[in-house]
């Protein structure tokens, strides 16, 4: 979505994005997710995110990245946690 440009509205990003995510909300069968693009390139859309790296088979990692999804989802303080499911991928080195 794009915004109008600043001279044309009277509300920040920021004061829209949660009437948006409210509407979206309600949007049967789907978990949508209005977030705000980094001012930074290459920058993360999410404010937390979490790499979990270890010598553990990849089955183990997993495990452990949804108990903290889990966690994180009952805490209250996340829209969607979720876990990446990114073992797969060779690391850059």
């Amino acid at each position: 979505m794009v915004v109008k440009p600043w001279a044309q509205r009277k509300r920040t990003v920021s004061q829209i994005v949660p009437e948006v995510q409210a509407k979206l909300s309600r949007v049967p069968g789907l978990q949508i997710l209005a977030a705000t693009p980094s001012a930074l390139p290459g920058g993360s859309n999410f404010p937390i995110e979490f790499v979990i790296a270890s010598t553990a088979e990849p089955e183990q990692l997993l495990q452990f990245a949804q108990k903290i999804q889990m966690k994180a989802a009952q805490s209250g303080y996340f829209f969607f946690p979720s876990a990446d499911r990114s073992q797969d991928r060779p690391a850059a080195g």
